[in-house]
């Protein structure tokens, strides 16, 4: 895991020594390990453990120094630079060192290593953190910079504090817990330091604890007592969402020793729930027995998986359904789902008619209902007549042969072109099959059907059907025979006939020939 440290020569992270009072010196260093490739970083660190309590040290811009480290230009291959682009000292009451650089020419270090060091002046008594800010106005902090061309953060970067010391005593430990664990914008949350303690004092009241001091990262002012109540904001009237760095200061009863506990609150923003839906039509004016093509669109809009339903109907005798399909999932982020439904407008009267598609989430609230709904209308306009459809064909027809079949489809005596003819053949042993006609001239259609040449005999019905958009649809039925040929019936008594003719013939030879009187002679 990569680590960012706030280290002292000879001490380590916790600088505790009673020799170093007021006018002497110590430095600290900023450390890297395990970084991978840096291209930048960019760090500010507080001295002082609470803006509440005294300042025991004090630094300047010539105290701080990039040499000998990582970003002090030495070593670098060529067409690389290493560029300061800040140190900034911000003395009391703000009590903090920026310190940013980055390298110039896509090149690259390896994140093991000092980043910089600041040299402090000791100028009282007491306690107090060396601790690197990781959030600031509800962002995270880009502390230290990866490598071209993301230049993201360094992921996983383990944070480790500083702690000076130079009072006699034991210090206490700092802890706090909060709730709720993952609080969103708008919610009190609960902090509770009544974990903390005293080691030396841990059984008397308040565990030997006198004081607890917040600061939340919001700007608002600082907070008393060991269990508080916050929400998070930028101003006293607007909540705030992102990461605020809660920072815990306690100080104990006997020794009046500070230190203090951080951690990183992250203020997520409410979950978005939003489905919506369109509707279209491919047309807005039909004859009755159109039928309309419907496309239905639903939305995820929020940002959260949805389980939605989808109800179609349309304002005819009441409410009439359309479509009704099961429940779906839309992930978020997904592009939209689209349906599409026919409606037949073959038995609706003449009027104006509107389609609403409706969509309502499953175990959720949505924040804007008002595109739960959408609607479109359609005319079913009164039909101009009955379209008249006439069918003719021969009447008797034998095995083999191929019935011809004519239809013709006309208004008011003059041919009409129908949109759709549906024939089909009705057999005489209850099958049917469906024939296809073809178009000769304006209303005029044929069709062929070849008979087999075992059947089956008897009666056939045809029966068709011819749709025009603005006409109520015809229908005509006619019939013909299939009947046994001439032959096929009578073939068996011929081929009887046949054979006792050339029998006969046989026998008169035979007499004429004299076989038969050879006979009668012996």
């Amino acid at each position: 895991m990569s680590r960012l440290e706030v280290v002292s020569p000879g001490y380590g992270g916790n600088i505790t020594d009673l020799n170093i009072g007021a006018g002497s010196i110590f430095k600290v260093d900023v450390n890297l390990t395990n970084a991978g490739p840096i291209s930048a970083f960019d760090i500010t660190l507080d001295y002082a453990i609470s803006p509440m309590l005294k300042t025991i040290l004090s630094t300047s811009t010539s105290s701080v120094t990039l040499s000998p480290g990582l970003f002090d230009g030495a070593g670098l291959p060529s067409g690389c630079s290493a560029r300061l682009l800040t140190i900034r000292v911000m003395p009391d009451p703000f009590d903090t060192v920026r310190v940013a650089a980055l390298l110039q020419g896509g090149c690259t270090v390896n994140g093991n290593g000092r980043l910089f060091s600041v040299t402090f002046n000791v100028i009282d008594t007491g306690a107090t953190s060396l601790h690197i800010e990781q959030a600031a106005n509800g962002r995270l902090q880009f502390l230290v910079v990866g490598p071209p061309p993301n230049f993201g953060n360094v992921p996983d970067l383990q944070v480790v504090d500083a702690y000076f010391r130079n009072k006699p005593g034991i210090p206490p430990v700092a802890k706090f817990s909060f709730t709720p664990n993952a609080p969103v914008l708008g919610d009190t949350v609960s902090f509770d330091a009544t974990q903390s303690y005293d080691p030396d004092n841990a059984t008397l009241l308040g565990r030997g604890i006198r004081n607890y001091l917040w600061v939340f990262g919001d700007n608002s002012p600082p907070s008393l007592g060991s269990q508080v109540f916050h929400v998070f904001s930028f101003t006293p009237t607007v909540p705030a969402a992102g990461a605020f760095e809660v920072r815990l200061v306690i100080i104990d009863t006997d020794d009046g020793i500070p230190v203090q506990q951080s951690t990183i609150v992250h203020i997520l923003q409410p979950a978005v729930h939003d489905a919506a839906v369109s509707i279209s039509v491919d047309r807005i004016q039909v004859n009755a027995s159109t039928p309309i093509q419907i496309t239905v669109t639903v939305y995820d809009r929020g940002d959260r998986d949805e389980n939605i339903t989808l109800n179609v109907s349309f304002d005819y005798r009441g409410q009439t359904p359309i479509a009704n399909p099961p429940q779906f999932l839309l992930p978020q982020n997904s592009s939209p789902r689209s349906f599409t439904f026919t409606l037949q407008t073959t038995n609706l009267p003449p009027s104006l008619y509107t389609i609403t598609a409706s969509v309502q989430l499953v175990n959720a609230i949505d924040v804007n209902p008002s595109d739960n709904m959408a609607s479109v209308s359609f005319t079913v306009l009164p039909n101009v007549g009955k379209l008249d459809v006439t069918v003719d064909t021969g009447s008797i027809y034998f095995p083999g042969d191929s019935v011809v079949i004519y239809l013709l489809s006309q208004f008011n005596g003059a041919p009409v072109s129908p949109d759709s003819i549906q024939l089909t053949l009705i057999k005489p042993d209850g099958s049917n099959t469906s024939l296809q006609a073809t178009s000769l001239s304006i209303g005029l259609s044929r069709a062929t059907y070849p008979i087999s040449n075992i059947g089956p005999f008897g009666t056939y019905a045809i029966v068709a059907r011819g749709q025009k958009s603005g006409f109520t649809p015809g229908t005509s039925l006619v019939t013909f025979e299939v009947k046994p040929s001439w032959l096929s019936r009578n073939g068996p008594g011929i081929m009887q006939a046949l054979g006792a003719v050339v029998l006969s013939a046989a026998v008169a030879v035979s007499w004429q020939r004299g076989y038969l009187r050879k006979k009668d002679q012996e």
